[in-house]
């Protein structure tokens, strides 16, 4: 029985259809006006949580977990890329964001000002954080409260930038306190790229943990 091209071609496009849904149904499509909304609601919540939690003194100690693959905790699998959920520190907010402590690690600079690993036996050397840049836009829920495994606060987020992670970019930055105030934040020292690029370069070790 030969088919024929009207036949076929519906075939062929009704398949592509499919695909496409099948491949983009965890892609959000947001507006600028609910980027605006979200924005704004996430923005005053969490500058409100971040004072109360300080004068509280609450640890910083934050869950995140992936909205898509939210029946995943609390278990730990071994499966390829980022995990489900993980604990991080708050750090603080951005004009867009919150700003989550992935890792302290020591930093040592080169001659030209670049950041890199350094070697062991580097003295010279700083504390820096890999921190995570989260747009509101990417958080769809907060439970404060935590639950009964870990009662810090839950962040439910959309794993849709790159490499299905919740973060818009990854940078490495440096602890800084007004000793009067007592006021805490975080100065930009370099991109993640950057920092293993040069690193790689110069043969350094991945990750130097300090002490």
């Amino acid at each position: 029985m030969e088919i024929g091209f009207g036949v076929l071609y519906r075939i062929v496009t009704d398949f592509l259809g499919y695909a496409f849904k099948y491949f983009n149904r965890n892609q959000r499509s947001l507006t600028q006006a609910d980027r605006v909304k979200l924005r704004a609601k996430w923005e005053s919540e969490f500058k409100y949580k971040l004072l109360e939690r300080k004068r509280e003194q609450l640890r910083s100690d934050v869950i995140v977990r992936d909205v898509l693959r939210v029946d995943d905790y609390p278990e730990t699998g071994e499966e390829k890329g980022i995990s489900p959920w993980f604990r991080v520190g708050l750090l603080g907010t951005y004009h867009r964001g919150i700003m989550l402590g992935l890792e302290w690690v020591s930093l040592a600079r080169d001659e030209i000002g670049g950041w890199h690993y350094p070697t062991k036996d580097q003295n010279e050397t700083i504390t820096g954080i890999l921190t995570g840049y989260v747009r509101y836009e990417n958080i769809q829920h907060v439970n404060w409260d935590g639950d009964e495994i870990y009662g810090f606060p839950h962040i439910y987020c959309h794993f849709d930038e790159k490499d299905k992670m919740p973060y818009e970019m990854l940078v490495f930055s440096e602890r800084k306190v007004l000793e009067l105030e007592g006021f805490e934040y975080y100065t930009e020292l370099d991109s993640y790229e950057d920092v293993e690029k040069l690193s790689k370069s110069k043969g350094t070790l991945r990750y130097y943990p300090p002490d």
